[in-house]
């Protein structure tokens, strides 16, 4: 089973969690944000070495908010009192985070689970919990649970009141209680001083007392400006942002360390006021410890917004209809028959498909039947297995003469459990570098189409090429050729060239499927020849137009294509298993296209890219790199199982290094151990530390031809019964050895 990435944006999370379409986004921002009024959720860049349960509790907190915290302006509460709306922001979090877990009973484990982790991470610091002031310790029992911390009689009443908050109006009630009596006891963070200091502060403190009022209130006359410019950078998870409108959490890096205005004029008013009141503690001493611990934590957690390696966050989005690079069969009779141009030269050339279509299926006609049987042998088989005897509970009345022998005098009934659904879904390379077997793949994919057919399994296959457009623009067959993108603006999108050709497909009536056979067998004997002789007129070789030509390896539009379509399959089809099949001979190109609107545009490699699909918003930096990230793709979004099939050499050295190209910890000494069986089986199967796949067989090129196959006994066999039985059977044995990957599927469904 493939190791599942714990790096992942959490968007679809959050719409879910939130019971609406929040809009949400991606930013090069410090932390997550809400914006109440816009219902848009920002979230930030996170690094890749979070856990999922950390991601689900930032993504389950900021999605609290939304549900529970109305819209307001948090300036209104603090009355130009400082650090007011930390405390404010505490209190809040606790009922928020309460209320979430009451409503999503499964989010208890994740933030059970991610406050461990961050609390192993120091997120709210490195001391000790209970050398906290009170105001801190709160916020960490809230949030971490930590049994360590210890309250007073006198704080647990406040701790209570803050459990027992239901509504927004109760959490001001209880934020104002707490601050006042915070302020009381004039507290400030805990530091940790030498003991011969704490004597000379408290010494200091103690002369204050007696004569210097100014010193009372932590605050001088030459201190008052820095003071009010510490107050304007005063930071939580309430603020507004710069249209005036509300949000939860601080953003008050992005502004500059600009606070809201109604806090300076409050701040000025305290400052020019001259009433014979006692001052205010200084923002330090009304400040959360834990709070600025925790934004610093978070600041390390996310990717630097003034990092010039990250160019621009993009979100961008799998296409949902691809109708605009399908060419299905009825479009590859119409580029046949204007190649062919006249009548009568089609019904030629038809004919001429028709004839290798013919013998082509008389020769396959008696191994399909074959296989056919032993498909059926094994699916008895594997009924036979889940098949169960139950008694009914009913009389037997021809037992009933063995009462005195037994007591099984009940009559019984074989359950057969239900079995599972399967399907194929196939997509061929049709690049350059597979013409040395692309003949005898056609003919494989003909066989794999009858099979199919004869046992009613459902099934498409496909062949991708970027043939079409620039490079080989037919006017006889505009339509197929002009690239008419009908997706939205955003989706991902391969090169303006690329298609997919819809080769067979169980939705086919039987003369259509025919027809699309006779165009089979008409390429695979133009890809038989040797390339050179390909366009020797003096060669009985039949000519193909050049959109039908083998072209680049547009794999990772490939892969993209096929989520739409793959998901159209198990729908029409209902399918329990969907084998989903790519057969290629390397990687792929790279795509980095998406529709701007007007036309395909590519970004940049350093542009942090975010792809929201139907089940989930995934980031391209923490999945598979290349080709690997489509597939991750797709089986993310279609809960399939990718399989591929890798056309290469039976060298043993063409194996082992195609083997390092697609697998990780196999040593060279399990390689050569396992090489006589697949020289036998004529593939290298491999399940385990694949990549990009669920699983891999590599399949020897040598052996998947299937001319010259009809049995030929020589002399000598057929002056013995015993060699010309050992002969048949060794005929027998290699036909069903060319068939390898047909072999393989048959065992899979069966």
């Amino acid at each position: 089973m493939r190791k599942e990435k714990v790096n992942g944006v959490k968007s679809l999370l959050a719409k879910l969690l939130a019971t609406e379409n929040l809009q949400v986004s991606h930013a090069k921002v410090h932390t997550a944000m809400f914006y109440p009024v816009e219902r848009k959720l920002v979230l930030p860049i996170y690094k890749t070495n979070l856990s999922i349960d950390e991601l689900d509790l930032f993504v389950g907190h900021e999605v609290g908010h939304a549900l529970f915290t109305p819209a307001v302006d948090p300036s209104v509460y603090s009355k130009g009192r400082n650090g007011y709306h930390q405390f404010l922001n505490i209190v809040e979090d606790a009922r928020i985070e309460r209320e979430m877990q009451r409503r999503f009973p499964g989010l208890k484990k994740n933030f059970k689970k991610g406050y461990a982790d961050l609390v192993k991470r120091n997120f709210f610091g490195d001391k000790d919990p209970n050398s906290y002031n009170f105001i801190d310790r709160i916020n960490t029992w809230f949030k971490s649970g930590d049994v360590r911390i210890q309250f007073t009689d006198e704080e647990m009443v406040f701790v209570n009141e803050i459990d027992s908050t239901q509504s927004f109006d109760e959490v001001v009630v209880a934020t104002d209680r707490l601050y006042d009596f915070c302020q009381s006891r004039n507290e400030k963070p805990s530091e940790e001083l030498p003991e011969e200091e704490n004597e000379e502060e408290s010494q200091t403190q103690g002369d204050n007392e007696d004569g210097d009022e100014e010193n009372a209130s932590g605050t001088s006359d030459g201190e008052s400006n820095e003071t009010g410019q510490n107050e304007d950078e005063d930071s939580g998870d309430f603020d507004s942002n710069e249209d005036g409108e509300d949000s939860i959490e601080d953003d008050s890096k992005n502004d500059g360390g600009k606070g809201t205005t109604s806090d300076k004029e409050s701040d000025g008013e305290s400052k020019n006021s001259n009433n014979n009141q006692v001052s205010e503690p200084s923002k330090d001493e009304m400040t959360s410890e834990t709070t600025t611990s925790s934004e610093e934590a978070m600041q390390k957690m996310v990717e630097d917004p003034t990092n010039t390696r990250i160019g621009e966050v993009r979100e961008l989005t799998i296409p949902k209809d691809v109708s605009h690079s399908i060419v299905d069969m009825e479009g590859v009779k119409k580029i046949f028959h204007s190649y062919w141009k006249s009548e009568s030269n089609v019904a030629t050339e038809v004919a001429s498909g028709t004839q290798h279509w013919d013998k082509f299926k008389s020769e396959q006609k008696s191994i399909v039947s074959y296989m056919v049987k032993e498909f059926e042998m094994k699916k008895s088989a594997s009924e036979y297995k889940r098949t169960q005897t139950a008694k009914t509970g009913q009389l037997d009345i021809r037992n009933l003469h063995k009462y005195k022998f037994t007591e099984d005098l009940f009559k019984k009934a074989s359950v057969v459990l239900d079995g599972k659904n399967h399907g194929l879904f196939m997509v061929v390379d049709w690049s350059g570098s597979m013409s040395h077997c692309i003949s005898d793949v056609i003919a494989q994919i003909q066989v794999l189409g009858m099979f199919c057919n004869k046992v009613n399994i459902p099934f498409d296959v496909y062949a991708f090429s970027d043939n079409f457009g620039r490079y080989n623009f037919d006017d006889n067959n505009e339509e197929l050729c002009e690239f008419k993108f009908k997706g939205k603006v955003g989706d991902l999108s391969g090169d303006a060239d690329f298609r997919m050709l819809h080769l067979l497909s169980s939705k086919m009536n039987k003369r259509t499927f025919n027809d699309s056979q006779i165009y089979l067998s008409y390429l695979r004997n133009f890809f038989s020849y040797n390339p050179r002789d390909m366009w020797d007129t003096a060669k009985d070789c039949n000519k193909v137009p050049a959109l039908l030509t083998l072209s680049g390896t547009p794999l990772a539009e490939a892969i993209l294509t096929s989520i739409p379509l793959v998901k159209q399959f198990k729908k029409q089809y209902g399918v329990d298993i969907l084998h989903t099949i790519f057969l290629t001979d390397g990687y792929g190109s790279q795509m980095r296209g998406y529709w701007d609107g007007n036309e395909i545009t590519d970004y940049r490699h350093n542009d942090k890219i975010f792809v929201k699909g139907d089940k989930g918003t995934y980031d391209k930096d923490t999945l598979s790199g290349g080709d690997g990230f489509y597939f991750d793709l797709l089986r993310k979004e279609t809960g399939v199982n990718v399989i591929g099939y890798y056309m290469t050499s039976n060298k043993q050295n063409s194996m082992w290094y195609a083997l390092q190209q697609f697998t990780e910890g196999i040593d060279y000494d399990t390689f050569a151990k396992d090489w006589k069986v697949a020289k036998k089986n004529a593939f290298y199967h491999v399940d385990k530390g694949v990549k990009f796949y669920d699983e891999l067989f590599f399949v020897f090129q040598e052996y998947v031809s299937l001319e010259d196959e009809n049995w030929k006994p020589s002399d000598t066999e057929l002056n013995s019964k015993a060699k010309l039985a050992n002969s048949f059977i060794k005929s027998q044995t290699g036909k069903l050895k060319s068939r390898s990957f047909l072999t393989r599927f048959i065992d899979s469904i069966a």
